[in-house]
């Protein structure tokens, strides 16, 4: 419970005043007033009483995702079990982007009876990435402002704005390609991906559906069904997360997009390699359609951690899964053993050599 002091002083001494004049002068008038003042005042009890139930408030966006630039609505769902005459809520929003710390304020005022009602605010994201939008303050007040009651447990909502398309490609081939190697020279490479291609002892972290239970009901140790992969999965793109401010994340980002539409537009299909600061360890995401792009960059928004690339190649050395690496950086260190392929707006993607 909060009270507004001042507001109270002068309450009371304006209860006083019309009580003197109910004595003195007009008390037909003064009565009224006095009366009037007496209903709010148990109008105002009401938001002490245990039974009574505050307005219950949940946020979320309209479009649950957009695009960098677009107009999204953001709502405010107000639900008052009990009818309450005289309530008007403050509620205090605190916005700002995932990877900073401090949030900027937003300020409002609602009335609400009884029922459900839903306030909206337009909003309009420059940057990709999660915003969060989180009710910092939330208190319901009587009409005069002078008791207040804190609104607490409103989970956030998040907007997911994703990056748009810079329009910027480049030849895969060529950037994947070596002088004298092929991508496709995977001795497991093949157009159709459920045939087996070799038969191998267990290794760990292989799935329990590629173990041949006939073979292995016959030998010692188990035996695992090498299956033929695409041959895209020959390319592995590593993401170090190395940005600082939003608008590096957003080049990042649509660097990213890029790259994945270029590849996919000449059928090449690729792992995209990143650590997930949630599993605490590099995981591997195979994408094959833009599709699936886009949900892997939805995921890299919440669990991506910014690593050195000696965490992506060891991760890479271990699974053992490509033939060229690729790195998705902000880092701009001048390293002989690397080249630059394409830079925009300072972003890089950079190719082992």
């Amino acid at each position: 419970m909060k009270v507004n002091i001042k507001k109270l002083i002068s309450f009371i001494f304006l209860f006083v005043l019309l009580i003197f004049m109910f004595l003195f002068n007009r008390r037909r008038a003064v009565l009224f007033f006095i009366i009037a003042m007496l209903l709010y005042l148990a109008s105002a009890v009401l938001l002490f009483m245990p039974w009574f139930s505050l307005p219950e408030i949940s946020l979320f966006m309209r479009t649950p995702e957009q695009q960098a630039g677009e107009d999204n609505v953001f709502v405010c769902r107000l639900k008052c079990r009990n009818f309450y005459p005289f309530s008007r809520i403050k509620i205090v929003y605190g916005i700002k982007h995932r990877i900073e710390t401090e949030y900027s304020y937003i300020e409002t005022y609602y009335n609400i009876y009884q029922g459900i009602k839903d306030n909206s605010l337009d909003f309009n994201f420059s940057f990709c990435g999660v915003y969060e939008i989180a009710c910092t303050e939330a208190r319901v007040y009587d009409l005069l402002g002078l008791f207040s009651k804190r609104i607490s447990n409103i989970a956030p909502a998040n907007a997911v704005v994703l990056p748009k398309d810079n329009g910027l490609r480049f030849n895969a081939e060529k950037l994947v390609l070596d002088d004298e190697e092929d991508v496709y020279t995977d001795p497991y490479a093949g157009s159709d991906v459920s045939e087996i291609k070799e038969l191998r002892d267990y290794r760990a972290g292989d799935r329990l559906s590629q173990i041949h239970w006939k073979l292995s009901t016959k030998s010692e140790d188990l035996i695992v069904k090498e299956y033929a992969k695409n041959a895209g999965v020959c390319v592995v793109l590593a993401c170090d997360g190395s940005y600082k401010t939003p608008s590096e994340l957003t080049a990042y980002f649509e660097h990213l997009l890029s790259f994945g539409k270029s590849m996919l537009e000449d059928d090449m299909f690729f792992e995209l390699v990143y650590f997930n600061a949630s599993e605490e360890d590099a995981v591997s995401r195979k994408i094959d359609n833009l599709y699936n792009l886009t949900l892997t960059m939805q995921e890299m928004f919440f669990n991506l951690k910014a690593v050195e690339k000696e965490v992506l190649e060891a991760y890479y050395n271990r699974s053992g899964s490509a033939y060229k690496l690729l790195y998705l950086t902000m880092n701009r260190e001048e390293d002989s053993s690397y080249k630059y392929i394409f830079a925009n707006n300072g972003a890089a993607v950079v190719s082992e050599i």
